[in-house]
Order: C-alpha cells, then structure tokens, then sequence
C-alpha cells in the first residue's frame, strides 16, 4: 500500500474503529482456501477430530467444532506452527497439505498487510508502538487465521452470531460467502463486500492499549432480510486474521 493509503486507512480507523485498505489476497488463493475447509469439513467426523491439537485453555488449533442450542459452527484456526503441532499428534495431513500451503501463504500475506495498517496507525495516533508490538515474538506466535462454517440454516433476519468486540487488537475480514457481517454502531452498518479492499477493524485490546482513544467495534453476524434462499443453499462460511500485539 501507498504511504497516502496507509494513513487513509489509519485515520479511518481512528475515526470510527474500521476501514477499508485497498488490497485483496492474491488471485486465486482465497478460492483455493475455502475450497480447501469444504473439502475438509466432508471428511468424517473421527478424522476431523484428529485436527483438534494445541491447548484448549488458550486458542483450539486445528479443528473445532462447537454445538449449542441455536448454535453450530465449525472452526479452523491456522498459525504457522500447526504443522509441528499436527505431527506431534501424529495426524496424517498428508493429503491436505497443498490446502495447509495456500493457508500458510494467506497467513503471511494477512502478516504482512496487517503491518502495513499499523505502520500507517503509528503515524496517525503516536506513542504506542503498535508496528512493533504487532512484530514481537509472544504475539507473533497468536496472529491466526479463522476459517468458520455455519450450520444454522440461512434464515432471513435470524442472528448467527450475537454482538461481541474482538478480544485482540485488530480483525482483517477476508472473505464471506453470504454477506452478512453488521458493525454495531449507533446506526448499525451493513457490511458489504467491495472489490479490491479488505475490511479491518479494531478490537477490545486496541481500546484498552490506547485508553479509549481507539475503540473495539461492536459486530454481529445477521442474515439480510431481504436474503432470499437458493435451492441447495450452502451453508455461510468465512475467513478472518485475528491480529495480537504485546
């Protein structure tokens, strides 16, 4: 990004606590990726399950899937360092690892944008550090990809996910079968996908690091309204960077 763009996109973000930066993930990859987790969320549940590594009192790496009530979802959290942690559980990846490469590679991209918005935020609200924050090494091994399936089915005006604010310092939203993301506001906003942008926005750590000075965007996931089903409507699936900083 351009350093006009950066601090475009920081003001914006100082301003209202999201932004659209003008960049996209590389032709093809995002595609490979969400065909990648359906490819995998066809597998039988004792393979699936086989994912699931990492300690369950920090993030779940891996593979998760959580049931409740009303709702159901599947989750797939990628750092990095999953490989190590797959073959320390003796899963068999083998013959997922193109679909672990182009997560990899989505990973570094988000990596490196997301150190991009922050240089161009340490210009616009000085005094924290935030690039070098993002770049140490405790929150380096945090920064994950979340792919997310939902099983509920598309109902209009139904809530998939309940109003919340990111616990880390920042959200890139990369890509969303089904737009139906709203960023809570006093008048909510309807997110609306736009080509060659990526959305981000600040969480509940970029509120408490700045002493309210950024705030931590309230969002929730609600199917439009107007949304009319398909025959063989496929579930919404989604992928987010969840971005730390020390």
């Amino acid at each position: 990004m351009s350093t006009k763009t950066d601090r475009d996109v920081a003001a914006a973000l100082a301003r209202q606590g999201y932004s659209f930066a003008s960049f996209e993930p590389p032709s093809g990859l995002m595609e490979k990726v969400m065909s990648g987790w359906s490819k995998y969320l066809a597998l039988p549940t004792e393979e699936r399950e086989k994912w699931r590594v990492g300690d369950p009192k920090d993030w779940d790496d891996g593979y998760v899937y959580r049931e409740r009530s009303d709702d159901k979802k599947h989750f797939f959290h990628f750092r990095p360092y999953l490989f190590a942690l797959l073959e320390h559980a003796g899963a068999d990846y083998s013959a997922h690892i193109k679909w672990l490469e182009d997560l990899d590679a989505l990973w570094h991209f988000s990596h490196q944008r997301f150190y991009e918005v922050l240089v161009g935020l340490d210009c616009e609200v000085p005094g924290y550090g935030f690039a070098h924050k993002f770049m140490s090494p405790a929150p380096r091994s945090k920064h994950v990809i979340r792919l997310l399936s939902y099983e509920n089915a598309m109902t209009p005006g139904m809530q998939l996910g309940k109003p919340h604010i990111d616990r880390n310092f920042g959200t890139f939203q990369l890509h969303e079968t089904h737009p139906a993301l709203v960023l809570e506001f006093p008048d909510p906003v309807d997110y609306k996908p736009i080509a060659g942008h990526t959305l981000v926005f600040t969480g509940a750590k970029a509120q408490k690091l700045t002493e309210g000075k950024l705030r931590g965007v309230c969002h929730s996931v609600v199917v439009p309204k107007d949304f009319v089903p398909q025959a063989n409507e496929r579930p919404r699936q989604s992928a987010v960077f969840f971005a730390h900083t020390s």
